[in-house]
């Protein structure tokens, strides 16, 4: 299973600071953000013309050497920051637009340079999502462009953080051209998908209160279509019943759905991407909380003493 780290271009931090730096309605709350690291408004524009130069360089080098490898993503310590600062913005609601117009700006800003998207773009240096306002990464699939995705940061559970990225390696390795799956390789996410879910919340005291719960936390972060989304298949779409039938086989004494009712629940991606999308939701938006608190792992002089070294030099 690979090592998954968030390891974007200098291209993403140039446009996403670049964004940010242009949008007034946000200033007064990404300003108080980053006076609590004796940053400022202006380190925007220094940080996306610091980015900027990184990636002219590679750009520069790479119209003289054809040989050179442009496809070089910065240590994960950068999306830290960058999700750090973003979350000063939770109280917006959906990131998802943020999200579309910054990959939406990395399409064009590649072909500026006669870099073609469909070759480029599928690296995941140049996949950023932006999920309840943390930043991620797309791992590489042939499946969809935001999904399967990890996080800037871990979610500090180390049990979690590893369960979740099994099952984005998981996903990351399925293949359109495969469809219909074999039953084990599709409902193993309903499996990793709920236990992950029950995980998140075990103060609820059972998995449907645990899923009710986070599905409740993310009405703030998502469109009111994808809230109503999430609900059908992981509500009332008895999620837990069909995870169920999957691992106990028969109907329990309890009642509920035998295997051979559920067996197909989720052999294509269509069937399987709303538990990814779910799964990925709760804990994207979970490092969000993580990261509003003092113990984010950003600290006074991130920049200064760490971060610009990678970009200046």
């Amino acid at each position: 299973m690979a090592n998954l780290s968030c390891s974007l271009s200098p291209l993403v931090y140039s446009v996403l600071y670049r964004r940010l730096a242009d949008d007034a309605d946000a200033i007064a709350d990404l300003e108080t953000r980053l006076e609590a690291i004796e940053l400022n408004r202006d380190w925007l524009d220094i940080a996306a013309e610091a980015y900027e130069r990184k990636w002219a360089k590679s750009v520069d080098m790479l119209s003289v050497d054809a040989s050179t490898n442009i496809v070089q993503g910065l240590d994960a310590a950068h999306a830290l920051l960058a999700s750090w600062i973003l979350t000063a913005l939770r109280r917006r609601g959906s990131s998802d637009d943020f999200s579309a117009e910054l990959r939406t700006d990395i399409v064009a800003r590649l072909a500026d340079v006669g870099l073609d998207f469909e070759t480029f773009g599928v690296h995941e240096e140049f996949s950023p999502v932006v999920i309840g306002w943390t930043l991620g990464m797309v791992v590489r699939n042939d499946m969809d462009l935001n999904l399967p995705a990890i996080p800037a940061a871990p979610i500090r559970n180390k049990h979690i953080a590893s369960a979740f990225e099994g099952l984005v390696n998981h996903v990351a390795a399925l293949k359109l051209d495969a469809e219909p799956w074999p039953d084990l390789i599709g409902t193993a996410t309903l499996v990793r998908g709920v236990g992950l879910a029950e995980a998140l919340r075990p103060e609820a005291g059972s998995a449907r209160d645990a899923i009710t719960a986070l599905i409740r936390e993310s009405a703030r972060y998502v469109t009111s279509p994808v809230q109503t989304a999430l609900v059908n298949h992981w509500v009332r779409g008895d999620i837990i019943g069909t995870r169920n039938a999957v691992v106990h086989i028969t109907a329990s004494s309890g009642g509920g759905a035998p295997f051979l009712d559920v067996m197909h629940p989720a052999d294509d991606w269509r069937k399987v991407k709303p538990t990814v999308q779910g799964i990925t939701q709760f804990i994207f938006q979970e490092v969000a909380r993580e990261l509003a608190d003092e113990a984010s792992g950003v600290y006074n002089g991130i920049w200064d003493r760490q971060l610009k070294w990678d970009v200046e030099f």
